[in-house]
């Protein structure tokens, strides 16, 4: 796994770091949450930004929602 990415049920998933605005939000589909936000987090503290993040349920998945906050 490279650094970046994130890995909560053993799947490798790439999120595009620099593309992340404050106000912009992305979902995540896991079924292991507290890891996802634990290694969301440690990305965005890791880059100086705050995250927030919902468990939701989108297209049928279960997951989490982050919005980078001021």
């Amino acid at each position: 796994m490279r650094q970046g990415q994130i890995c909560p049920d053993g799947v490798v998933i790439t999120v595009n770091w620099d593309v992340l605005e404050i106000g912009m939000s992305f979902f995540v589909p896991a079924v292991n949450l507290s890891l996802l936000d634990k290694q969301v987090m440690e990305i965005a503290q890791n880059r100086g930004w705050k995250l927030q993040s919902r468990n939701q349920i989108e297209g049928g998945k279960l997951g989490l929602r982050f919005w980078r906050t001021l």
